[in-house]
Formats: C-alpha cells, sequence, structure tokens
C-alpha cells in the first residue's frame, strides 16, 4: 500500500522532535480548540506528520492521497481525508514541496571506511600515562551505490570523523556484533 497504516516504534517520532513544530502553549491551545486530551494531542501531531511524510516520499498528488485515505485500508473519514487532501494541494501549488525535492528523506550508505590509530604518551614525575584512542572516517553516501542512472554530485557524500577511546570502541563493537547476529538471524 502506499501509506502503512500501521508505524514500527523506529517509525515513530519522539515528542522532542516535534517540539519545534508547535510552542507548549500552541499544543494547550490545539488541546482545546480539538476538545483532545493531553496524551492525544501528541498522536495527532505525529500522525498528521506521518501522513504527510509519506505523500513526500510516494510524491503523491491530492486526489490520490483522499482516495487512499478513503479507501478500506485506512478508512478515513471522507471530510478528514478531504482537509488533508486540501492541505496537500495548496503545498503543491505553494514552495513547499519544492524546497524539500533537494533533501534527504531515504537511508544514507556508508561507501568507505579510514581508521588511525593514536597513542599520547606523558610522563610527570611519578606518573606515565598513556591515552590510547582510535578515529574512525565514514564516508556516507546518501544514495544506495547500485541504484540505476544515478548522477554524481559533489554534495552527495559526507565524510564522518568519529574518535573513540579504548572503552568507546569496545562498546561500539559490541553493538555492531549485536546488529550482525540479529541480521544472521533474518536470513
Amino acid at each position: 500500500s502506499i501509506i502503512s497504516t500501521s508505524t514500527s516504534t523506529s517509525e515513530k517520532k519522539t515528542k522532542s522532535q516535534h517540539a519545534a513544530v508547535f510552542t507548549e502553549a500552541e499544543l494547550v491551545q490545539l488541546q482545546y480548540v480539538l476538545e483532545l486530551k493531553s496524551g492525544q494531542v501528541q498522536d495527532v501531531v505525529e500522525i498528521c506528520s506521518y501522513i504527510l511524510e509519506q505523500c513526500i516520499y510516494h510524491n503523491l498528488s491530492a486526489a490520490k492521497l483522499q482516495s487512499f485515505l478513503c479507501s478500506d485500508a485506512v478508512k478515513m473519514l471522507p471530510s478528514h481525508a478531504e482537509a488533508f487532501a486540501s492541505f496537500w494541494d495548496s503545498a503543491l501549488e505553494g514552495k513547499f514541496v519544492e524546497s524539500l525535492r533537494g533533501k534527504q528523506f531515504g537511508p544514507r550508505y556508508v561507501e568507505s571506511t579510514r581508521w588511525n590509530l593514536h597513542m599520547n604518551l606523558a610522563k610527570e614525575d611519578a606518573f606515565q600515562t598513556k591515552d590510547c584512542y582510535a578515529t574512525i572516517q565514514f564516508d556516507i553516501r546518501n544514495t544506495h551505490p547500485n541504484t540505476a542512472n544515478r548522477i554524481k554530485n559533489e554534495n552527495e557524500n559526507e565524510t564522518v570523523a568519529v574518535e573513540f577511546s579504548h572503552e568507546d570502541l569496545s562498546e561500539f563493537f559490541t553493538k555492531i556484533n549485536l546488529i550482525q547476529r540479529q541480521l544472521d538471524g533474518l536470513t
């Protein structure tokens, strides 16, 4: 289906991610106007956000959005579906969607990695210290390397450098091993 009606925990947004959308006073005002309980306002904001994100991701027209929201898969009231479609139609006509066209909405991919090991030695009277750390650089690509007809773009790649102490690197390695075991369990 075009828009999944059930969201997993990874798709749900935290309250802090919506903090910039509405102030606390605006959320209280929405609660009053919509006659909702406090927790329900946040749910409404998250659901609306999810629907609009899916519209962007799937490049839906307002008519297709309304049709889908009224379908048996979603069963939204026709008046509510029409309100979403009307908003989306005005967003398509305006600069909102155009401003999002260049933004990345999908996952990013590690293209390559580089690493360096560093050791700082210091000796003061009675103390001798060794500080060891590793720096790992990830070259990140915004599109999957196997994507057909991909246009090379200078802004497409980004390098992220992360510095790890011995303890940090051990913890990171443990988490990566857990992810690997889970992936192996799926295949």
